[in-house]
């Protein structure tokens, strides 16, 4: 196993029971096999996902972790882990109290980890990976961790019984991933999607799943995946300013990609492109591509481009236009198109998308009543306007951009199967403010109604689709919505946590998903921490639900704000409050001894607000490690129409945070204020 700069962990084996992601046991997810082609090496992979075998049997988690003990090294630098802690309002009986469920999602996560401990844990508990064979019938995908295996760096973003992680889990674990300290992991699997890949009807497309050992697990060529591979890529680099990001593995995929964007669709004799007239990427039924995430599509629908995979291409162009190094191999034909290819097809696809697909009347007969025991009603009154699920064809018809019939024939069906629903929130690719807020309470109402028609279980009729809502929410800026749904995670989380008799925690029921999303969502979504790291800019703007009064705070301990470029990492306590006053209030406190860090190694800090009233001013209160403070007032820069403020010192960007000889601050905070006085 490579070696780490972070603490290797023993744990003990308790049992648990495994929640499914599935909707059903009759998964349609199944194995596509095809060839790989990795550095030039052709490999094919074995059936490692069957098709009906969404629910298996119950094994054990192991995980035996003190919190508030567990010390983990980042940068040669020893910190406590980290660590939530709240005054919250009593949470509804459905809910769960956040400290509580993201402190069980560190553990649990922190268990995934690929290291030899947590593998052999894993292997002992999957026994079907003691015959994960490839084709050949002699080397196993999963191999005996008594054989010494090299692991490749990564985590568990799968289901539990599967020794690999996916394109679709990954993306969404990875922010939560740099938050664990696990750079080099996350750098390794976005580099494995970026350098693996198989070729399906002339073009050249990531696999779905990459093994513990790093070779091809499983292909399934869902659409809305090798986008986001491409958004994360320019994500994490955003978030580590890792030149590695920006190295030739990854301008060869933004140069694939193009290509793949652009791939011919073939039907019968006649070939045309891939592209509807709107210019979006259409999923080619007949190459056994899918349109969306979603795996369980009404019987007898066609659906050629759904609403995840539509938001994921336009995320897509909007996360990499503005990245000249990430883009510089891209339109090698035609280099003269790159400045404006990217930011074209942003702008583009976000404005086509917006006006074509929003509906704003609907002959659907108004309905209180459940589908089926996990579905919602199909309508409600009064109607809400909101965003088509995709476009559909004849079932059984295959198109292209010329065949007969082509994608012009297509049509915008008004039905609601979550993630196409879900992504244009997810994404937050909804220009028109009034429109993002109609999709935000159409979801919610769905969701919502579904919710009780499921009796209130959140993983029925799966629980992976409802890690997405928690973030769409506070994206329509609707952060009691979004607080609703995070907390109900939490609960999920923490109720099926195990305890020894001294209430040590010893167990969960695992879903990586859940346990990574709660990380992230929490820290960058209730904390709204937003980390620049190129430009060393830490943003943050209060996440908290109006049920927050005077006294109540979520913080998190023990953050790191890791760069790259500066091999720099400065750990932080970020708090959220209501302050005596009734006024929201954040704290910005310095675990690492800002003194202790290289001259110049500091970032600009800008605590930004809600600001409806109007203030002028920000006062900012400066504590010093020997125990003293002082107040000093900041102006505030204010967008008129968010009504978004950010403090602001003279640098125009936030606070400077100084670092080198003589940094005495211990911490910050920073509030609104009308006067500068």
């Amino acid at each position: 196993m490579a070696s780490r700069d972070r603490l290797n962990l023993g744990t003990a084996v308790q049992p648990l029971t495994l929640r499914s992601r599935n909707m059903n046991a009759g998964s349609k997810r199944f194995q596509h096999v095809a060839s790989s082609k990795s550095s030039g090496n052709a490999e094919t992979a074995s059936n490692s996902r069957t098709k009906g075998s969404a629910r298996f049997k119950p094994k054990a988690l192991v995980v035996a972790m003190s919190i508030s003990g567990l010390l983990f090294g980042y940068q040669g630098e020893v910190f406590a882990e980290l660590t939530a802690i709240s005054s919250e309002p009593a949470p509804a009986t459905d809910q769960g109290n956040l400290a509580s469920g993201f402190n069980a999602a560190v553990t649990e996560a922190r268990s995934l980890v690929f290291n030899q401990t947590n593998y052999t844990r894993l292997w002992n508990e999957n026994p079907s990976w003691a015959t994960n064979n490839w084709p050949d019938g002699k080397t196993l995908s999963c191999p005996n961790p008594n054989t010494n295996p090299t692991l490749s760096p990564g985590y568990l973003a799968s289901l539990y019984n599967r020794c690999a992680y996916y394109s679709r889990d990954y993306v969404h674990q990875a922010t939560g991933a740099y938050y664990l300290g696990l750079y080099d992991e996350n750098y390794t699997m976005a580099n494995k999607f970026a350098t693996t890949y198989h070729e399906n009807g002339g073009v050249n497309a990531p696999w779905w799943a990459i093994s513990v050992i790093g070779k091809p697990y499983e292909q399934r060529d869902e659409l809305p995946a090798p986008f986001e591979l491409g958004e994360n890529i320019a994500n994490m680099y955003r978030l580590t300013a890792d030149n590695r990001y920006l190295g030739q593995d990854f301008q060869n995929y933004i140069s694939q990609m193009t290509s793949y964007v652009k791939a011919n669709s073939t039907v019968g004799s006649t070939t045309g492109t891939s592209l509807n007239p709107d210019g979006f990427r259409m999923a080619r039924t007949q190459n056994g591509e899918t349109a969306s995430y979603n795996e369980f599509l009404p019987d007898n629908m066609q659906l050629l481009l759904g609403g995840d995979l539509a938001a994921s291409q336009i995320a897509y162009y909007r996360a990499i236009k503005d990245n000249p190094t990430l883009i510089a191999k891209a339109l090698s034909d035609n280099p003269s198109l790159r400045s404006t290819y990217f930011s074209d097809n942003y702008r583009n696809l976000a404005s086509k998308f917006d006006q074509n697909w929003y509906i704003t009347s609907t002959t659907s007969n108004p309905s209180t009543t459940c589908a089926s025991p996990y579905s919602p009603p199909s309508a409600f009154s009064p109607f809400i306007p909101h965003f088509a699920v995709g476009q559909v064809g004849t079932p059984g018809t295959f198109y292209s951009s010329n065949s007969n019939p082509n994608y012009s024939s297509l049509t915008y069906d008004d039905a609601y199967i979550r993630e196409p629903n879900i992504f244009p929130l997810y994404k937050n690719i909804i220009t028109d403010s009034s429109k993002m807020d109609n999709q935000a309470r159409y979801v919610d109402q769905l969701e919502e109604a579904n919710y009780i028609c499921a009796n209130k279980q959140i993983d029925k009729p799966g629980i992976e689709y409802h890690t997405y809502l928690p973030t769409s929410f506070y994206n329509a800026n609707m952060p009691d919505k979004a607080w609703k749904w995070l907390t109900r995670l939490a609960k999920w989380q923490s109720s099926s946590t195990k305890r020894d008799s001294q209430g040590n925690i010893i167990g969960y029921n695992a879903y990586p998903e859940v346990s990574f999303v709660l990380i992230s969502d929490t820290i960058t979504k209730v904390l709204g921490l937003d980390y620049d790291a190129p430009n060393s800019v830490l943003s943050t703007k209060s996440g908290l639900p109006s049920s927050f009064a005077p006294g109540n705070y979520v913080t998190i301990k023990n953050i790191p704000i890791y760069n790259k470029a500066k091999n720099t990492t400065i750990n932080v306590d970020v708090t959220q409050k209501i302050n005596s006053n009734g006024a929201t209030q954040t704290d910005l406190a310095f675990v690492t001894d800002l003194s202790t860090v290289a001259f110049n190694q500091g970032f600009h800090w800008a605590p930004k607000f809600y600001n409806p009233t109007g203030n002028q001013y920000c006062k900012i209160t400066r504590t010093y490690r020997n125990g003293g403070s002082d107040n000093t007032f900041v102006n505030v820069m204010t967008d008129s129409t968010t009504k978004i403020s950010t403090c602001q010192d003279g640098t125009n960007i936030g606070i400077w945070v100084y670092t080198g000889q003589g940094a005495n601050i211990s911490s910050y905070s920073a509030t609104l204020s009308s006067t500068n006085q």
